[in-house]
């Protein structure tokens, strides 16, 4: 699997770094919080206070817009062993408690 977007990089790095990147973030920020909160109320819900779940799922978008900001902005030379990359982080953030 890799980024669908690696072979437009520069139009990414231009659109992440100009001056609608604010606006394009919160816009990802706002399309993405949702889905995020749905899957750590259904990871960790019954554990969570609704605060504790809303501020997990602010805390796991920001953080992954700003992992994939730093690839296509860095511009890793390697999208497939970026890839792998973020697929770990989800995977590892996914594990069932042990």
């Amino acid at each position: 699997m890799t980024m669908p977007f690696a072979g437009h990089q520069k139009f990414y790095r231009a659109l992440l770094t100009g001056s609608c990147a604010f606006a394009l973030s919160r816009g990802l920020i706002s399309l993405l919080l949702p889905i995020n909160r749905r899957v750590i109320e259904r990871m960790h819900g019954h554990r969570l206070t609704t605060q504790a779940a809303d501020d997990l799922a602010a805390f796991v978008t920001g953080g992954a817009g700003s992992f994939v900001t730093a690839w296509v902005v860095d511009g890793a030379h390697d999208p497939e062993t970026f890839t792998d990359r973020l697929m770990n982080v989800i995977g590892r953030f996914a594990e069932e408690d042990r």
